[in-house]
């Protein structure tokens, strides 16, 4: 409980999780603000628009997560590598990981940057024929994408990582508990809509 608290707080979570939320919403309002919003505008395709926005802010968070050398990988072997530099240690919650000097570690973050990169693409994609063809493309289908997707993706990557996980339940980190039940909230949600239990309404 302690763990997954920290996301709210600016000096523990580095903004990488709040900020990538924060931005979901302030881009997720204005498109419904400025898209003719005097009239019904339908959950699921606001949904859709906020999850590439999430995607892309999660994509830049990462990115600086690698820059900064907050967030690092086990060793990588005879895979391609970084090393931590002392002088540029910049982490403000943790001592400088002095048994990783000069070993070459797993760019963990730049690896989720990768994939959330792909992931954007697709939803890209997906976005081009929503607005060629609406009536085609069940509303919310770029979120189930993203929601199913990334958290495998998060899931995985976990096992690379060599920073501080914080308390392990059932053998998973926190990062995957929350995976692993973002993806049980999505595959229900879909079962929801596919059984016609709930009918998004159209644009």
């Amino acid at each position: 409980g302690a763990l997954l608290g920290q996301i709210f707080f600016v000096e523990k979570s580095g903004l990488v999780l709040m900020s990538g939320v924060f931005f979901c919403f302030i881009f997720g309002f204005c498109y419904w603000f400025f898209s003719n919003w005097k009239h019904k505008f339908a959950p699921g395709r606001l949904a859709d628009y906020g999850s590439l926005a999430l995607c892309w802010a999660c994509f830049w968070a990462r990115i600086g997560c690698t820059l900064q050398g907050c967030c690092y990988g086990t060793a990588s072997g005879n895979w391609p590598g970084y090393s931590l530099n002392l002088e540029k240690w910049a982490s403000q919650n943790a001592d400088f990981p002095q048994h990783l000097a000069n070993i070459k570690l797993h760019p963990a973050p730049l690896y989720e940057a990768i994939g959330l990169f792909f992931i954007a693409l697709l939803l890209h994609f997906v976005l081009q024929v929503i607005r060629k063809h609406p009536k085609t493309v069940l509303p919310g289908l770029m979120l189930f994408i993203a929601g199913i997707s990334y958290p495998i993706l998060r899931f995985c990557l976990e096992f690379i990582r060599g920073d501080d996980r914080g308390q392990m339940i059932l053998g998973f980190t926190a990062s995957q508990i929350m995976s692993l039940v973002a993806i049980f909230i999505i595959l229900l949600l879909m079962f929801i809509v596919k059984t016609g239990i709930y009918i998004p309404p159209d644009e």
